[in-house]
C-alpha cells in the first residue's frame, strides 16, 4: 500500500497528521507539499482552537528524515497528478491542502483520497461542525471518508466519536476532536494498508446539512454554553 499525504510545510494539521500517522507503523509513500501556505488568518484559528497544544513541527523531523518530500506549485497541477500516478500512489490524504480538490486528483490514484471531517456526517458538513453540534447538544466528533467534488459528501469509512466531560472548555474539546481525527486517520490508514479495510466497504451518505461559521453571536453562546456546564450530550 502506498500513501501520499498533501498538505503545506507551515500547516500544523499537516505535520500532527503525519506523526500520528507514522507512528501507528503507517507507511507513508510520499508528502506533497503544496506552495501555497496557510494565512496567517488560518493560523491564528488554529492557535485559537488549540492554545499552543497541537503545535507545528518541522515536517523534515518526522520519520527520521525518512519521508520524501515533494514539492509542487499546486496540487491540482500537470506535476502533482504526474507524480501520484509515477509513484503508483493507492490513497492520498487530505492533510490540509490548500487546494479544493478534483475529480484529476482523485482519478490520479488507485483508490482516491481519504479525508478526516471533524464532524459527524452526513449531518455536520462544512464549516465549525463541532460549534455547531456542541450549540445543538450533538455528539462531536470526526468522520474519514473518500473525498468526492463536492464538500463532505463522500462514502464513509468510519466514524469515531470524542468523549467531553461535563465542565470541559472550548479548547479542550476541540483540541480532543482534532487529536481523535489524528488517531482515526492512522486507524483507518491502517486498516486499509494490512486488508482489514477495503476501500468498497465505504458507505454512501444520505442526506445531510451543510454548516457555515455561527455568527458571532453564536459563538459567544457556544462559550456561555460551555461555561455554565450546559453542554449535554451522550457520544454514544
Amino acid at each position: 500500500m502506498k500513501i501520499a499525504f498533501l498538505g503545506a510545510w507551515r500547516a500544523p494539521f499537516l505535520t500532527q497528521a503525519l506523526h500520528a500517522c507514522l507512528a501507528r507503523g503507517v507507511p507513508v509513500a510520499a508528502v506533497v507539499l503544496d506552495s501555497k501556505e496557510p494565512s496567517e488568518r488560518n493560523l491564528g484559528i488554529w492557535a485559537e482552537r488549540t492554545r499552543g497544544a497541537l503545535p507545528w513541527i518541522p515536517p523534515d523531523r518526522l520519520g527520521n528524515g525518512s519521508v520524501p518530500f515533494h514539492f509542487v506549485d499546486s496540487h491540482l497541477s500537470d506535476a502533482t497528478i504526474g507524480l501520484l500516478r509515477d509513484l503508483a500512489i493507492d490513497f492520498a490524504v487530505n492533510a490540509a491542502t490548500p487546494r479544493k480538490l478534483d475529480r484529476r486528483v482523485f482519478g490520479a490514484t488507485r483508490h482516491g483520497v481519504l479525508n478526516v471531517h471533524p464532524g459527524i456526517l452526513p449531518r455536520y458538513r462544512g464549516a465549525c461542525c463541532v460549534e455547531w453540534s456542541i450549540l445543538r447538544d450533538d455528539p462531536v466528533g470526526n468522520t474519514a471518508h473518500l473525498m468526492d467534488e463536492n464538500i463532505d459528501t463522500g462514502p464513509v469509512l468510519a466514524i469515531k466519536r470524542t468523549i467531553v466531560a461535563p465542565g470541559e472548555d472550548y479548547v479542550a474539546i476541540r483540541t480532543r476532536v482534532y487529536r481523535d481525527g489524528f488517531a482515526l486517520m492512522a486507524e483507518t490508514l491502517s486498516a486499509l494498508a494490512t486488508g482489514r479495510l477495503a476501500p468498497a466497504d465505504a458507505k454512501p451518505q444520505g442526506p445531510g446539512e451543510f454548516h457555515l461559521p455561527p455568527t458571532p453571536e453564536g459563538f459567544a453562546a457556544m462559550h456561555a454554553k460551555l461555561a455554565a456546564g450546559a453542554y449535554r450530550s451522550d457520544p454514544e
